[in-house]
């Protein structure tokens, strides 16, 4: 089987999967679940499954949590070497082993929206959410799933329930915040971020940078981002969120720090916003020629990416616009928008 290029859904499922199942990927050279997993972050999706059904063989029919985290790693490479059927009936005989678990229904659902059908993913939300109600990540999950395929105001409907439960850790106010942003709630999240903080979670100084940033803030956004670097914990994630924020301030060296600190995680769950920030980072120093080149291969691999398709067809015109100013060096910075 053809392997097929990540979309930004695979990516969505991706993410979904890392962060529902235990990364226990150790072990010696015959450790088939370490193997697969290796694969799978390397992009070799059809050898990750092999190695994932090896793994499974030598359980001889004993389930145990391992054998059901390396159920999620086969569906989640199932469906990125293009098998979505296969990745479906793994879910749904997750979902016949344990009814009660909300992460099967959850992953379950992300595919369906990859096959649009909505009607099947909604149920499927709706019963994860029943299952745990109080999992405030899950709910922006399932909006930026929803989102990625125009269905936002149905996207709404789930935030508007998660802001209707009274959470009261340190990371259920910063998701809280979260929520509240996209709902267009800044006041309200700016007080969420704040109250996380005072709890104990350093992660919401990075989002309340976000936040000061979007209104036009700059020295409160730089400070609690530099309270953020400081003390909060780096991911690809963030490292992608860091890199934009210096790109948008012209702080090129600053944001290619990140990128690269973000692409040497190989957290293929985030490497989609690295590299479009990479190719934004290229077209804003002027390196047109390596942006278009650059962007060439990340609309091959997301093609879903509507906006990184028209910044592609804007720099295919702008390299062959410019065919002969790198002799020059004549550069006017002009670009189309993108990261900005």
């Amino acid at each position: 089987m053809k392997n097929f290029k990540i979309s930004k859904f695979s990516r969505v499922l991706t993410a979904a999967l890392i962060i529902s199942i235990s990364l226990t990927a150790c072990g010696n050279k015959t450790d088939y679940k370490k193997q697969g997993i290796d694969a799978l972050n390397n992009g070799d999706y059809e050898k990750a499954e092999s190695y994932f059904d090896k793994a499974l063989s030598e359980a001889k029919f004993r389930v145990s949590d391992n054998e059901v985290d390396i159920s999620y790693y086969k569906a989640c490479a199932e469906y990125l070497s293009g098998d979505s059927a296969k990745a479906e009936k793994t879910f749904t005989n997750l979902i016949d082993f344990d009814e009660k678990n909300p992460d099967s229904y959850y992953l379950r659902g992300l595919l369906y929206l990859t096959e649009n059908k909505p009607k099947k993913a909604k149920k499927d939300f709706d019963q994860a959410i029943k299952l745990k109600p109080d999992d405030f990540k899950r709910y922006l999950g399932i909006y930026e799933a929803m989102e990625g395929v125009s269905l936002q105001d149905d996207g709404r409907e789930y935030l508007e329930k998660a802001i209707a439960i009274k959470g009261k850790t340190a990371t259920d106010y910063m998701n809280r915040g979260r929520i509240y942003v996209i709902l267009g709630q800044e006041d309200v999240a700016e007080q969420a971020y704040k109250k996380a903080i005072d709890k104990g979670n350093n992660d919401a100084y990075l989002f309340l940078a976000l936040l000061y940033d979007s209104q036009g803030k700059n020295d409160d956004a730089e400070e609690n981002l530099n309270k953020f670097i400081k003390h909060g914990k780096e991911t690809a994630e963030t490292d992608s969120e860091v890199s934009a924020f210096y790109i948008k301030r012209g702080d090129y060296d600053h944001a290619i720090k990140y990128i690269e600190k973000g692409m040497k995680l190989k957290d293929t769950t985030s490497e989609q916003p690295l590299k479009k920030n990479y190719i934004i980072l290229l077209e804003h120093e002027g390196e047109f020629d390596r942006a278009y080149e650059e962007a060439a291969k990340y609309v091959a691999a997301y093609p879903f990416d509507n906006v990184m398709k028209r910044e592609y067809t804007f720099l295919s015109s702008r390299v062959s616009t410019n065919a002969g100013i790198s002799d020059s060096g004549a550069v006017d910075g002009t670009s189309s928008g993108a990261g900005q």
